[in-house]
């Protein structure tokens, strides 16, 4: 690497896994930083163990490991990034999965996560009856509650039953 040259997909994984098995995952960012490696997602997937931010930046740069890309976000809690990403990746993930997955371990940022897929720009990713029934298979009623009133802002007659599903959910689970 003295050359100045930077080395092969294949290199760079040789070159880093001594690297990283002895923890110096510092040294393989250095190395991307300047270019010497070549990103991939094998690379990232032997960085994401030891820093999941270092292995984002690594998914990114290798360009074209989306679905690592958003499990990377969700590793480093940088929700907010996933839809953004996705719109300019052209990358469509099972949006679903993802918010089932984010009610489970953080249902405050899965409620933001949910606003943004239903007012995405192009229009919602995921629908709103999707999305209450993700947080009612998790009994995250407040929650479910709390999504319901940001986007039903708007008051519209075709969401009328939203608001009443909104009400019936409250009498039952918290009577």
């Amino acid at each position: 690497m003295e050359g100045g040259g930077k080395l092969n997909r294949v290199e760079s994984i040789e070159l880093a896994r001594p690297a990283l098995a002895q923890g110096r995952v510092a040294l393989v960012e250095k190395w991307l930083n300047e270019d010497k490696v070549t990103a991939s997602e094998t690379l990232g997937d032997m960085v994401m163990p030891l820093s999941p931010a270092i292995a984002l930046a690594v998914y990114l740069k290798a360009g074209d490991a989306h679905e690592k890309v958003v499990q990377a976000f969700l590793a480093t809690g940088d929700y907010a990034k996933i839809v953004p990403y996705c719109s300019r990746a052209g990358y469509r993930p099972n949006f679903v999965f993802i918010l089932q997955n984010l009610v489970h371990a953080n249902p405050a940022a899965a409620s933001e996560f949910a606003k943004q897929l239903v007012k995405a720009e192009g229009g919602p990713l995921v629908e709103i009856p999707a999305c209450i029934d993700v947080f009612m298979q998790f009994n995250r009623l407040a929650e479910a509650s709390a999504f319901l009133v940001d986007v039903l802002a708007g008051d519209k007659p075709d969401e009328g039953f939203l608001q009443v599903r909104d009400q019936a959910s409250t009498m039952i689970w918290q009577p």
